[in-house]
């Protein structure tokens, strides 16, 4: 009936780290008002201490390293995850006598 008041200071896990803001409410599991952090978008734990991976999407789709700057991908990859390839070039274009495709030229009769 909120006739007592709470004696108790509720506080967050480590408060929540500086990367959230600690909300309350009634846990059915511990029968009592508890603290829980809301972390940002770049954090999460029940602290908000662990740091999510948002610079690299994808993981770099494999084809190469995750760095604090993104995705530093491998030669002939390219995009926001590596997961662009270059298109392979034909040699000297096809001497303009053929199709140039996936790297091989197709000549022209």
């Amino acid at each position: 009936d909120c006739s007592r008041i709470r004696e108790e200071y509720i506080v967050c896990p480590n408060n929540c780290s500086g990367f959230g803001v600690c909300t309350v409410g009634y846990s059915d599991k511990h029968t009592s008002v508890m603290g829980k952090c809301l972390c940002d978008s770049n954090h999460g734990g029940d602290d908000c201490s662990i740091e999510r991976s948002v610079t690299c999407p994808r993981n770099c789709s494999g084809h190469g390293t995750c760095t604090s700057a993104g995705c530093d991908c491998e030669p002939s990859r390219h995009g926001l995850d590596c997961s662009l390839s270059d298109i392979p070039s034909c040699p000297n274009n096809c001497s303009s006598r053929g199709r140039c495709s996936k790297g091989s030229c197709f000549c022209f009769n």
